[in-house]
């Protein structure tokens, strides 16, 4: 039975929503700042939040959309050498 979503796509998607709330949280250690006057953990507060925006994009995408089956071969002796 086909799945109705992208296994892969939603695992890359958690993997970046995970990195983007890793990087946000560990921002909040430094000083944020304001918009007008940027502290140095206001970029990678930023950064994190974008990547975790479009982690949720990603897994987002492949919702509705279910991963291509193709058969899965094992590597013969030729690629081994």
């Amino acid at each position: 039975m086909l799945a109705k979503f992208s296994l892969r796509d939603l695992l890359a998607g958690g993997i970046f929503v995970l990195a983007g709330a890793y990087f946000s949280l560990e921002a909040l250690n430094y000083e944020v700042g304001t918009p007008f006057r940027m502290g140095p953990g206001f970029m990678p507060l930023a950064l994190g939040a974008v990547l975790a925006a479009l982690g949720i994009g990603v897994a987002a995408s492949g919702w509705q959309k279910p991963d291509k089956e193709t058969p899965c071969h094992p590597p013969g002796a030729a690629s081994l050498l």
